[in-house]
């Protein structure tokens, strides 16, 4: 796998996805993939997968938060199609950054997917929501 240090290694790159109230690991995977963004969808499956196997249905208005390597139009709507309120980071901040203020107002009819999702995040319930 190619690293950040623009040598290739050999590792892998590993997503969970995890039960905030259980901290129990509900699905998981290990690829020689470094885009986290590429492995959502078959960790979403995965979920799926499992909780079938089980007989669970996720609970009304479970969230799925990722950082912003995970962020992309198709991932936000794959997420929403499994039945998961999408909270993904669009973009880092620095410790020290002050994080801007909460949106008013409604919506812009012209706004992005990527722009609606940042002003998700900035909103009183997405800050709590990602604060987890």
């Amino acid at each position: 796998m190619k690293t950040a240090d623009g040598a290739f290694h050999q590792c892998f790159n590993g997503q969970a996805i995890v039960d905030s109230h259980a901290q129990v690991i509900v699905a998981a995977d290990a690829s020689d993939e470094a885009p986290d963004g590429r492995r959502l969808e078959p960790a979403l499956e995965q979920l799926d997968d499992n909780l079938e196997a089980i007989a669970l249905t996720l609970p009304e208005g479970a969230a799925l938060l990722g950082d912003a390597g995970y962020f992309s139009e198709d991932n936000v709507e794959a997420t929403s199609e499994h039945g998961l309120d999408p909270y993904l980071a669009t973009g880092r901040f620095k410790h020290s950054e002050p994080q801007p203020p909460a949106p008013r107002g409604p919506i812009p009819t012209d706004a992005t997917p990527k722009q609606r999702m940042a002003r998700k995040l900035r909103t009183k319930k997405g800050r709590a929501v990602y604060a987890g």
